[in-house]
C-alpha cells in the first residue's frame, strides 16, 4: 500500500500531462460525423478517463484518518446500521440521510470492516458513475465536446486536493441519484420516455431526500420538469404522470414504513426535517453576519474559494457564457427563420433545463450559510453540463454548414482543459507519510481498544470523535453518533437526553468514552461539555462503570469506562505491569518519567500518552511484573505522532526474561497505528517477569508507542 500511494505521488504529474495531451489530441482527432471511428475514439477515452481518476485519488484510499470529520460520522452509522437498518430509530444521520451511509456498508456482504480506505474508494466509484452519467448527458453533442467537457471534469476531480472536498462527502450519493434522473430529462427532449426510464428517475428522485434533505428542491424541480415532460408526449399522459409519482413515493413508503410500525415517525420529524431547519437558520458554524454581502451569497462565496474549485468554475462559467453570446448574436443577426429555429431546438430546450437546474442549485448550496467546500458538488455537475450544451450549440448541423475542428466550440473546450489543468497542476498535492498513517487493511478496523473476550462490543463516546468506532469496530450504542444535541444548550436537549438514557439503560455498552478533551473536534473543554455535565448520564456511570485509567482524569485526554464486569473480565485477560520505565534513557526527564502511559488502557493520539524517545534516536522501554507471570501474546499498539502524523516504529525486538536469563527473543513488524501487533510467547518459555522492548527503526522522526497489553496464558 505505501508503493501505491508513493507511485500515485510519482504519477500524478506525469498522469495530469499526458492526459491533457491526448484530451486535446482527440478533440482535433474527432471525426465530424458519428461513426464507428468516432464511436470507438470515444469508448477509449471513456475508459482512459476512469483510469485517470483511479490514479489520481488513489494515495488518499489508504491514508487511515478522517479528511473530515463528516466522513468518519457515516462510517460510524455504516457499522451501527449493520445491525439495525431502522434509520433514525437505529442512527441519526444528521444533515445527511441514512441512505448516504448505506453505500459504505458493501464490506460487510463479505464478513469484512468498512473503514476510511472504504470510504475513499466508494466515493471514486460513484463519483465515476456519475461522470459516466454525465456523459450519457451530453450524448447528442459533438465527439469533441463531449471530450473536453468530459476531460475538464476528470482534471477537476482527480487534480482536487482540499481535504473539505475529496472526502466521502454527503453531496455525492445525492448528485449522482440528481444525474441519473437529468439523463433522462435531456434525452425526453426529443423523443419519449420509456416505462423503464421513468421508474428509474422517479426511484432516483424519491431517494434524493434521504440522502440529502439540502438536495431535495433539485430533486423537485427536476421531478416537475419530467413530470410535464411525461405528460406533455406519454400515449398515456395520466397513466404515466401517476406512475412517475409512484416510483417516487416508493422510497418514503418503503423507508418510513417500518419506522411509523415502530412508532419513529417522530424521530424522523425532530431528528432530520426539525433538526435541518433549525440548521439552515443558524447554529454551529453558521457564518457572521455582513454588512455589505446577503448571508447566502457570503456562504457561496466561502464555498467556491478554493484554488482548483474557482479556476475550474471560472473556466467553465468563462467559457459557457462566451458560447451562449457568440452563437445567438451571429444567428440572430442572419434573419428571422435562424432566430426561430435556434429558439425552438432540441439543444436550446436542454440549455434552459440545464439552466433551471443550475439556479436551483446554487441556491441550494448556498442556503445553509455555511462555507464548506463540499457543497460545490451540487454546483459541479450541473454547471458542466451546462457548459457542454453551450458549446454543443456551437456545432455546425444545419445543411451547408462547414464543419471543422478549428471551430469556436473547439477552441472554447480546449482553452477550458488546458486552464483546468494548470490549475490541476499547481494544486498542492495532500501529503502526509505513508509509512506513519497508512491503512494496514483495507477491509480490517484496527483494534483502539481493549476486549474483554476477544470480541467487539458495543460503546457510547460523548462529544465529537466518531473516528473512535472506526478505528476500533465496535458499535455505536446509541443513535447518537455525535452528541452535540445532548451538549448544545438548546430547547430540545433535554429530549435528546432522554432518548440517550433511554437507549442506554436497554442495553448497556462495555464501554462510555468521554471524549471531550484537548486536542479533539468540537468539544475540548473537560470543565464545559464533559461527561460530568449530563448528571444523569454520570449518575449512570458512576453506578455500573469504572475508570480504566486513573491517570486519565487529569482532562487532557479522553477518559474510558469500563462496564464492571468488562473492567473484571479486562482484569483477567491482562497482566498488570508493576512498573514500566525508559531503559534507554541516559538521565530521566519529566518526560520520560512518564511512560506507565504505555499500560494504562488509553490509545488517543489527540493528547501525549504515548513513549515517544527522542526524535533520531533509537529507544528502549523496559516492563517489570511484580510476580512472574504466564503470558501468551503481547499486544503493542504503534505511536503515530500525534496530530502531526510524523512518526512511527517500523520494527521492534521484544525480549523476556525469567530473572537474569532471556527466555524469548523476538523481531517484529510493527502495524501501523490503530492497528496492535500481536508478538505471541511461546508456551515452552514459561512464566516472565519482565520485558523489554526495543524500537529498531523507525518512520518520520522517531519512533515510540503508545500502548502495551500483556494477555495472560
Amino acid at each position: 500500500m505505501i508503493d501505491l500511494v508513493r507511485m500515485g505521488w510519482e504519477l500524478r504529474a506525469p498522469v495530469l500531462i499526458g492526459y491533457i495531451c491526448i484530451a486535446v489530441m482527440s478533440v482535433f482527432a474527432a471525426p465530424d460525423r458519428p461513426d464507428n471511428r468516432s464511436r470507438l475514439l470515444l469508448r477509449g477515452f471513456v475508459l482512459l478517463s476512469l483510469a485517470v481518476l483511479v490514479v489520481l485519488r488513489a494515495p488518499i484510499f489508504f491514508l487511515n484518518v478522517p479528511l473530515n470529520i463528516d466522513e468518519a460520522e457515516f462510517l460510524a452509522n455504516a457499522i451501527k446500521f449493520r445491525g439495525d437498518m431502522n434509520t433514525w430509530l437505529s442512527v441519526d444521520t444528521g444533515s445527511a440521510g441514512p441512505v448516504d451511509s448505506f453505500p459504505l456498508m458493501w464490506p460487510f456482504l463479505f464478513g469484512a470492516d468498512t473503514g476510511f480506505a472504504v470510504a475513499r474508494i466508494t466515493a471514486t466509484v460513484l463519483l465515476a458513475a456519475t461522470w459516466l452519467l454525465f456523459w450519457s448527458a451530453l450524448a447528442r453533442a459533438p465527439s469533441s465536446v463531449r471530450i473536453c467537457s468530459g476531460a475538464a471534469l476528470i482534471l477537476f476531480l482527480g487534480g482536487e486536493q482540499s481535504p473539505d472536498f475529496i472526502h466521502y462527502a454527503s453531496e455525492i450519493l445525492p448528485v449522482l441519484l440528481l444525474m441519473c434522473a437529468i439523463v433522462v430529462v435531456l434525452d425526453a427532449v426529443e423523443r419519449r420516455p420509456s416505462v423503464a426510464r421513468i421508474s428509474v428517475a422517479g426511484l432516483c428522485l424519491g431517494l434524493v431526500p434521504f440522502a440529502k434533505l439540502q438536495a431535495s428542491v433539485v430533486a423537485v424541480v427536476v421531478g416537475v420538469i419530467l413530470l410535464w415532460q411525461v405528460a406533455r408526449h406519454a400515449r398515456h399522459p395520466f397513466r404515466s404522470a401517476v406512475w412517475l409519482v409512484s416510483c417516487a413515493c416508493l422510497p418514503t413508503v418503503v423507508i418510513l414504513s417500518p419506522l411509523a410500525l415502530a412508532g419513529g415517525l417522530h424521530e424522523f420529524w425532530v431528528r432530520y426535517i426539525f433538526w435541518a431547519k433549525n440548521y439552515v437558520e443558524g447554529g454551529w458554524e453558521a457564518l457572521p453576519a455582513s454588512n455589505t454581502l446577503p448571508l447566502p451569497f457570503a456562504a457561496l462565496m466561502g464555498v467556491l474559494h478554493e484554488h482548483l474549485i474557482v479556476g475550474y468554475m471560472a473556466a467553465i462559467a468563462i467559457s459557457t457564457t462566451a458560447a451562449i453570446a457568440a452563437q445567438p448574436m451571429r444567428v440572430l443577426a442572419r434573419d428571422h427563420e435562424a432566430r426561430r429555429m435556434l429558439l425552438k431546438s432540441p439543444g436550446a430546450a436542454r440549455l434552459i433545463i440545464v439552466v433551471v437546474v443550475l439556479g436551483v442549485s446554487v441556491g441550494a448550496a448556498a442556503a445553509p450559510g455555511r462555507p464548506f467546500h463540499h457543497y460545490a458538488y451540487l454546483i459541479l455537475w450541473p454547471l458542466a453540463l451546462l457548459a457542454g450544451l453551450a458549446w454543443s450549440l456551437e456545432s455546425p448541423r444545419s445543411e451547408g454548414a462547414k464543419p471543422g475542428h478549428w471551430c469556436l466550440q473547439n477552441i472554447f473546450g480546449v482553452l477550458t482543459v488546458l486552464f483546468t489543468g494548470a490549475f490541476a497542476f499547481s494544486e498542492g498535492r495532500l501529503i502526509f507519510n505513508p509509512e506513519v498513517t497508512a491503512v494496514e487493511n483495507i477491509f480490517r478496523a484496527g483494534q483502539l481498544l481493549p476486549s474483554p473476550d476477544s470480541r467487539r462490543g458495543r460503546m457510547l463516546v460523548w462529544g465529537w470523535a466518531p473516528e473512535l468506532y472506526v478505528w476500533s469496530g465496535w458499535t455505536p450504542a446509541t443513535r447518537d453518533i455525535l452528541t452535540y444535541n445532548e451538549i448544545w444548550p438548546k430547547p430540545n436537549r433535554e429530549y435528546f437526553r432522554d432518548i440517550l438514557m433511554a437507549d442506554l439503560r436497554n442495553n448497556p455498552p462495555e464501554y462510555v468514552v468521554d471524549a471531550v478533551a484537548p486536542g479533539n473536534f468540537g468539544f475540548t473543554e473537560p470543565e464545559k461539555d464533559g461527561l460530568q455535565t449530563f448528571p444523569e448520564l454520570a449518575a449512570f456511570v458512576s453506578a455500573d462503570y469504572v475508570l480504566l485509567s486513573p491517570a486519565s482524569s487529569a482532562g487532557s485526554c479522553p477518559r474510558v469506562f469500563a462496564r464492571k464486569d468488562a473492567a473484571s473480565a479486562i482484569e483477567k485477560r491482562y497482566a498488570k505491569p508493576s512498573r514500566v520505565y525508559d531503559s534507554s534513557a541516559r538521565e530521566v526527564s519529566p518526560e520520560l518519567a512518564s511512560t506507565s502511559s504505555v499500560v494504562d488502557n488509553l490509545t488517543f493520539e489527540s493528547c501525549s500518552d504515548a513513549w515517544l524517545p527522542p526524535d533520531g534516536q533509537i529507544g528502549e522501554l523496559t516492563v517489570e511484573l511484580a510476580t512472574a507471570q504466564a503470558i501468551a501474546a503481547i499486544e503493542i499498539l504503534n505511536t503515530r505522532g500525534g496530530v502531526e502524523g510524523n512518526r512511527a516504529s517500523k520494527t521492534i525486538r521484544v525480549m523476556a526474561y525469567q530473572g537474569d536469563d532471556m527466555v524469548m527473543d523476538k523481531e517484529a513488524r510493527m502495524l501501523r497505528f490503530p492497528y496492535a501487533t500481536d508478538v505471541a510467547v511461546p508456551e515452552s518459555v514459561g512464566p516472565i517477569d519482565r520485558l523489554v522492548l526495543r524500537v529498531e527503526s523507525y518512520a518520520g522522526v522517531g519512533g515510540g508507542l503508545n500502548e502495551i497489553r500483556l494477555r495472560k496464558r
